[in-house]
């Protein structure tokens, strides 16, 4: 959850600008824009407006206008991102987790080398999409900016899957008893990270929690 803080001046000069910043950026508070109001009679600007961010773990209620040494500062809350849907987040990771299967069925060790490094760095293709996001039109964004998920981070977020491929090339020699630890595995691998997703208001797995993303509907 994001906080909002915008800074009113009524008086525009560089002290009166720094003044806020100096005594709000120690409190975690980050300036995100400046705007400036302008005379019409003059080249002077009348007023000033500071547009600062910072991030809040708990919901707290609205704050009303405050006037502080001079300036007006007004508080808000919002979740940045629009939550994607539960059943589109499986749709997108099982045709994702398909592919992984198809890389796994290679001879060797290769076969599950090939899955793990897909499944690690799908979230960090190009706009943050794997091939399954990008079929049901989803992508992963960093929470604290919005901009696509890197390749660090991608590897960060599937690790739990890519633990997982690991787990079942290890059991997997083991006749019938090694394909029933996989499935069990699977099952509690997944449903944790299924009620991760509907429990967290962002929609934020482990895998995103750790990593610091989340998976937003893409701009059709």
């Amino acid at each position: 959850m994001l906080r909002y803080k915008v800074v009113e001046l009524s008086t525009v000069t560089d002290e009166a600008i720094e003044g806020p910043l100096n005594s709000l950026t120690p409190q975690g508070w980050r300036l995100e824009s400046l705007h400036f109001a302008m005379r019409d009679s003059s080249k002077r600007p009348s007023m000033a407006f500071s547009s600062l961010r910072a991030r809040s773990r708990k919901r707290k209620p609205p704050k009303e206008a405050t006037v502080t040494e001079g300036y007006v500062c007004m508080e808000a809350e919002t979740a940045p991102f629009q939550k994607a849907e539960a059943l589109e987040r499986f749709l997108a990771k099982f045709i994702d987790l398909l592919i992984a299967g198809a890389f796994f069925a290679f001879p060797t060790f290769v076969g599950p080398l090939a899955a793990m490094t897909y499944i690690l760095i799908s979230d960090g293709i190009r706009g943050g999409q794997s091939l399954g996001k990008r079929v049901i039109g989803l992508r992963t964004v960093l929470a604290e900016t919005g901009e696509p998920c890197d390749f660090k981070r991608s590897i960060v977020r599937n690790s739990p899957f890519a633990l997982l491929i690991v787990f079942g090339f290890l059991v997997g020699w083991i006749p019938y008893l090694g394909k029933l630890l996989f499935l069990v595995a699977a099952l509690a691998v997944g449903a944790f990270e299924l009620v991760l997703v509907y429990t967290d208001e962002r929609g934020a797995r482990f895998g995103d929690r750790v990593a610091g993303t989340v998976v937003v509907p893409s701009k059709r």
